[in-house]
């Protein structure tokens, strides 16, 4: 399993750092993610210095803020009413802005331009459908470029013992109340199987499946965490808390989006 070259891990830990000391960390605070960790693994995997990657949902930046100093080029995608202090610092540091619901409406990129596209802990905000939001995503990757989607594990072991107890597994009520309209918390969480469905109907090739458990390894109980994470991934993976795909757009449809 790849890790990290030294000059990401330093951007990671000083992107992570940042937002902590922001106002933004106070309220939701960020620590070192083994689910994100294997995000920049698989995207530096597929993606050499100098081409472009997508983040479609910028979120806390530091994705986008390790990329940016590993000197691979970035446009970071929020939806209106995104973070303006993470979006300034991508820009003063050579990345690409732009607010964009990607899916109704544009990436700001033309067909086949992005080398590869994060999209984390996006999809199971959607309200609707997942697939136009994936076509758009394939209408911007080159041939043979790479999508990384992380997203919870619908069927988690930590999910499946909430349940038991009669616990829900959805966000509180009190987040939808709050709005009239969508609201921004998650509609559906996903298996690994409605994934692979979902991005070979957006007309995807699935390259690997993987499942993270990063829900038992807090910031307080980091190493007790982590222990316990890597047993579970161990005897049981399908159980971890987070799935990570890898998929690709296939040679020959790459210009059929």
């Amino acid at each position: 399993m790849p890790t990290l070259p030294p000059q990401t891990v330093q951007a990671y830990e000083a992107a992570i750092a940042r937002w902590n000391a922001s106002p933004h960390g106070t309220a939701f605070p960020e620590w070192d993610r083994p689910v994100r960790r294997r995000q920049l693994e698989r995207l530096l995997e597929h993606v050499a210095a100098g081409e472009l990657v997508v983040d479609v949902g910028t979120g806390s930046g530091i994705v986008a803020s390790s990329l940016l100093e590993s000197d691979r080029r970035v446009l970071t995608i929020d939806v209106p009413g995104g973070n303006a202090a993470v979006a300034g610092w991508i820009e003063a540091h050579g990345g690409r802005t732009a607010v964009s619901v990607v899916g109704p409406q544009p990436i700001p990129l033309a067909d086949g331009e992005a080398a590869a596209v994060l999209l984390a802990d996006v999809i199971e905000h959607l309200p609707g459908s997942p697939l136009p939001l994936l076509g758009e995503i394939r209408r911007v990757l080159r041939p043979h470029g790479v999508l990384v989607l992380t997203t919870p594990n619908a069927v988690r072991l930590h999910a499946r013992i909430k349940l038991l107890l009669g616990r829900s597994v959805w966000p509180p009520l009190a987040v939808v109340y709050d709005h009239d309209g969508v609201h921004p918390s998650d509609h559906r969480e996903y298996t690994a199987a409605d994934l692979r469905d979902a991005l070979a109907r957006a007309g995807f090739e699935v390259l690997d499946v993987e499942f993270v458990e990063e829900r038992l390894a807090s910031r307080r109980w980091k190493l007790l965490g982590r222990l316990a994470g890597r047993m579970l991934a161990a005897v049981r993976p399908p159980l971890c808390g987070d799935i990570v795909v890898v998929a690709r757009v296939p040679l020959a449809n790459a210009s059929s989006a």
